[in-house]
């Protein structure tokens, strides 16, 4: 199995933007060659705006195109990966 990570980080003066990737190629389960899941890719991407020293709000999403993929592959059953998933977090220091 053969698996990648990759992420990219850019600020320009109070925002930030960061985009993530994962790749993993073709698995298969163990003892059984001639059943395999397909490789993906899955691409996580976040946004984030300062407004001064103490208050920011980020948007960061998982899965942004929503890739229905094989997280884990077994005999008989996969784990499918996690879907599509949205936060947005106000964070302020006291």
């Amino acid at each position: 199995i053969a698996s990648c990570l990759v992420g990219s980080e850019m600020c320009i003066r109070d925002r930030r933007v960061g985009a993530g990737l994962t790749y993993r190629a073709k698995q298969n389960p163990e003892g059984s060659r001639a059943v395999y899941a397909s490789g993906f890719a899955v691409v996580d991407a976040m946004a984030e705006y300062a407004f001064d020293d103490k208050t920011s709000l980020k948007l960061n999403v998982s899965n942004l195109f929503d890739r229905t993929y094989a997280e884990g592959l077994y005999r008989g059953f996969y784990t499918p990966g996690a879907p599509r998933a949205v936060q947005l977090t106000l964070k302020t220091r006291f």
